[in-house]
């Protein structure tokens, strides 16, 4: 150790949690080398109200070649006269963008083959700070293979998130209503190992990038995505309109506060998704990507030798289905015409009844011989 290392003393109060007398002692002495001894205490939150107060006397009356650097990320936690007695410098976040350029260096000098989707991920589970992207950097590159680029998958898996596909997925069951789909979406997501509290954070992030497409298009360049998934959050935006979007960002709001209170996660998780599929829609007026695409073909004729046969078979069937939908409801509405607006069964039976004694009357009359004057 070197002259200078030992004027620069780290002291991490998570290891710390009480008075260190040591400490308070230690600041008697001169620095070794340099003009100041420089104490730098980690987490200094963490203190005991007990280790604050010996600590603040130090404070009060501090060596003169002595300087204390109090590190903490909870600077409320932090007694008033303590605070009073520092100068305060806040340091932001790291923004995501900068986490993305050096997690690219450092893949690039490590030769760690890693798409640039999953270095976004890192980024944003990191929320800025940079030793923390580094970290899961580090982490997911050892459950990689040799020489074997590292999969979005792993990632999604190491850190706990969802996958873009799958929200993509939800929010279709959602606009479509269609609780079947959903289910098995959430299935997937829960045998995978995602926490119900993490998807229903992901699908709230995904909402309100939703809300971003549709508010404010300018703004879909800063939103924290891949590139490839900006046509995905268009297309599904068309689905909702922006009150959809607001309605069920307060209603998700909700629905994870219950998520985190109660034992039974994973039920109500489904619960609050299902509920989510009731609620009526109002799309944009303007027609989807598929009806767009009809009408695209409909004016240009698709050349029939691109299309499969897996995709004809499948158009047949939904030409089946629909025929036979509407022949029922066709059907439904001939019989409700036919019918009187008062019809009554126990009245017709009886004129029914009525019009037979009538026409037995009649039959009697004519077979009756008529009698000769």
């Amino acid at each position: 150790m070197t002259a200078c290392e030992m004027d620069i003393v780290l002291k991490d109060t998570a290891l710390m949690l009480e008075a260190d007398t040591s400490l308070i002692e230690q600041v008697r002495f001169a620095s070794v080398s340099g003009k100041y001894k420089v104490y730098i205490i980690d987490e200094f939150h963490m203190l005991t109200t007990e280790a604050f107060n010996a600590i603040l006397k130090t404070l009060e009356e501090p060596p003169e070649k002595v300087v204390f650097v109090l590190a903490t990320t909870e600077a409320h936690k932090i007694l008033p006269t303590i605070i009073s007695r520092c100068q305060k410098f806040d340091f932001q976040r790291i923004p995501t963008p900068s986490l993305v350029t050096r997690l690219k260096f450092i893949a690039d000098q490590e030769n760690i083959k890693i798409s640039d989707e999953s270095i976004l991920s890192i980024a944003r589970k990191a929320n800025g700070g940079l030793r923390d992207a580094l970290s899961l950097l580090d982490q997911i590159s050892s459950f990689s293979m040799d020489d074997g680029e590292i999969s979005t998958e792993l990632v999604n898996q190491v850190l706990g998130m969802v996958s873009s596909e799958f929200l993509v997925k939800l929010a279709e069951s959602i606009a479509y209503k269609d609780h079947i789909e959903l289910m098995k979406t959430l299935s997937q997501l829960l045998r995978a190992g995602n926490d119900p509290v993490v998807i229903i954070t992901e699908v709230i992030t995904f909402f309100r990038h939703l809300l971003v497409v549709k508010s404010a298009p300018d703004m879909i360049q800063f939103l924290e995505v891949p590139m490839s998934n900006i046509d995905n959050f268009k297309r599904v935006a068309l689905m909702f309109g922006k009150d959809d979007i607001l309605e069920t960002l307060g209603f998700l709001n909700e629905a994870i506060e219950k998520v985190k209170k109660t034992q039974m996660a994973q039920l109500w998780l489904e619960i609050n998704m299902v509920q989510l599929c009731k609620k009526p829609k109002t799309p944009d007026n303007n027609p989807p990507p598929n009806q767009n695409l009809a009408i695209e073909q409909a004016i240009h004729p698709v050349n029939a030798s691109n299309i499969s046969d897996e995709t004809i078979n499948s158009l047949l069937n939904k030409i089946t289905y629909l025929e036979k939908k509407v022949d029922e409801l066709s059907k439904k509405s001939f019989v409700q015409h036919e019918r009187p607006t008062n019809y009554n069964p126990e009245h017709n039976n009886h004129g029914h009844q009525q019009t037979n004694q009538h026409s037995q009357a009649a039959e009697k009359k004519e077979n009756k011989p008529a009698s000769i004057n």
